[in-house]
């Protein structure tokens, strides 16, 4: 019987370029998917996030909400507050000049050194009138004189027209506090009122008294006391910034 032959293994063939071509395309396709899916994500995150800004814009009456990814927005919109700000507090600046100014002027023109003074604080504007020019001792009825000199600081309250607030002081003499308060109170209800009948609008005057407790010089002392009987006119630097703001945005 004749031997059979052994057929030799038949070489193992290496894999074509065209399966590891159908391999890699594969890939490349599920990547791709991927990558879309993550991105129709994140847009429709960001659609939601800006449908919901915009509602509570509506609801708010807010102008500007920031946005999802908007930081070259919000970059841009906190520079043009500053300059808004900064905008705001040189014309508030000018505008406190200005009134300074005028009743410096008021002042020496009339030859009220002594019974009037205005004095600039980084929060206000104080316009102080001493009692012996305005008041007899003790009372709150204005002298004939002061006339002279409210009706010359009213023109100056006309032409700037924000809101002040009419201050009245003591100093410490007295049978006791209750009766300084009211004192200062009334005499500061005295100026307020001369200032209405002079055209000043009484929407924006408001009044205090503060009695004995506001003291601007030692009341152990004749001239201390000189000083601290006072009525103020005092113009807030806010409320001018805040008047200047409205404008700007009518």
């Amino acid at each position: 019987m004749a031997k059979r032959k052994k057929r030799k293994p038949e070489p193992i063939k290496e894999p074509s370029a065209a399966f590891y071509l159908t391999t890699y395309s594969d890939v490349m396709t599920l990547l791709l998917c991927l990558f879309v899916l993550l991105f129709s994500m994140s847009s429709t995150q960001e659609e939601s996030f800006k449908d919901l800004t915009e509602s509570l814009q509506s609801a708010l009456g807010i102008y500007s909400v920031p946005r999802l990814g908007s930081k070259n927005n919000t970059v841009e919109r906190e520079k043009l507050q500053e300059d808004e700000t900064s905008e705001a507090s040189e014309q508030t600046q000018k505008k406190v000049k200005e009134i300074v100014s005028e009743i410096q002027d008021v002042i020496v023109s009339n030859k009220l050194i002594g019974d009037v003074e205005v004095k600039e604080t980084p929060y206000d504007v104080i316009i102080r009138i001493f009692d012996n020019a305005l008041f007899n001792s003790g009372e709150s009825t204005l002298l004939p004189e002061s006339e002279y000199i409210l009706d010359r600081v009213a023109g100056i309250l006309k032409k700037f027209s924000y809101r002040i607030s009419v201050e009245g002081h003591t100093d410490n003499v007295g049978s006791n506090s209750i009766q300084n308060w009211r004192l200062s109170s009334l005499r500061a209800c005295s100026v307020l009122n001369f200032l209405i009948q002079k055209g000043l609008d009484p929407n924006y005057l408001s009044i205090k008294g503060y009695g004995e407790y506001k003291p601007v010089a030692n009341n152990e002392s004749i001239e201390g006391r000189a000083k601290n009987r006072r009525v103020e006119i005092i113009y807030n630097r806010n409320d001018i910034a805040r008047a200047i703001s409205k404008k700007s945005y009518r």
